[in-house]
């Protein structure tokens, strides 16, 4: 039996612009404390299924029986507004590699790295939804490049596309590092394929 700290909070389903669809969620400070948990540490979600996101601190005025989560991540717990989760630390491994499907057929040329690049710093288990809006990490991990490139390729839609995760090694949660394999099958409108090597 785990001894990972374990607390039930209420889903409010307001993320704001700069967290939604960015695989983060937000937290009262007190309550990632009580986890032993410090701010952008993987988070396990246990709902209707289990899911896992980056959690960071909300203002320290805001309700400490809320985590604050976007649409994506209400989908990924299979539960919606005012259901209770229990949430602790995740569990959480670097991915050897990762497998999505869903990906448009235009987006097939898009290189493996754009796509590790808009994936980078999320955590995820297989049967997530994911997006492809990128995770701000600061300037070492530069993400413009990826994004106009995605929008050249994909259209306006990019950042509303959703991917499923259908394998990742290891097994469980993982977050996508720097040097994670991005393969990419069952695209909507072609066969399953590898990233291109181009932009």
């Amino acid at each position: 039996m785990s001894s990972r700290p374990s607390l039930d909070l209420t889903l409010r389903v307001s993320a704001s612009a700069a967290d939604a669809r960015r695989g983060i969620v937000r937290a009262h400070p007190e309550v990632i404390l009580a986890l032993g948990m410090r701010e952008w540490d993987a988070l396990e979600i246990v709902g209707a299924r289990t899911t896992a996101a980056v959690v960071a601190a909300a203002r320290s005025d805001a309700p400490s029986g809320v985590l604050v989560v976007d649409e994506v991540v209400a989908a990924n717990c299979g539960l919606g507004e005012d259901a209770r989760v229990a949430v602790r630390a995740a569990a959480v491994t670097g991915a050897q590699s990762i497998e999505v499907q869903g990906l448009p057929a235009a987006g097939h040329g898009v290189a493996e790295r754009v796509l590790r690049s808009a994936l980078l710093g999320k955590v995820v288990r297989v049967g997530d939804s994911v997006t492809l809006l990128p995770r701000d990490l600061g300037p070492d991990f530069p993400t413009g490049d990826a994004s106009r490139t995605l929008r050249n390729t994909l259209g306006a839609a990019w950042s509303t596309e959703l991917l499923t995760v259908t394998a990742t090694a290891p097994d469980g949660i993982v977050s996508v590092q720097p040097t994670t394999a991005v393969t990419v099958s069952g695209a909507r409108g072609g066969a399953g394929a590898r990233p291109g090597t181009g932009t």
